[in-house]
């Protein structure tokens, strides 16, 4: 926020599925990276604005999880 910098949300979809839990061992399979649409921080202020910019960041990631 303080540097006025846009943030590029990046989703990595299927890696869940690749990934070992709690193994170590990584599966054969496709991880498919998503830059989504910026999201602006100019005219923000931590003060008043971190806790909507989190929210909206972390909106648009999940939102792109559930899309097939």
């Amino acid at each position: 926020i303080e540097s006025g910098a846009k943030i590029i949300p990046v989703v990595n979809k299927n890696s869940d599925n690749l990934m070992g839990k709690r193994t170590g061992v990584a599966n054969p399979g496709t991880i498919t990276t998503v830059l989504l649409p910026p999201i602006e921080t100019a005219n923000l202020s931590r003060d008043n604005d971190l806790d909507a910019l989190r929210d909206k960041v972390r909106t648009a990631i999940a939102e792109e999880l559930a899309r097939n």
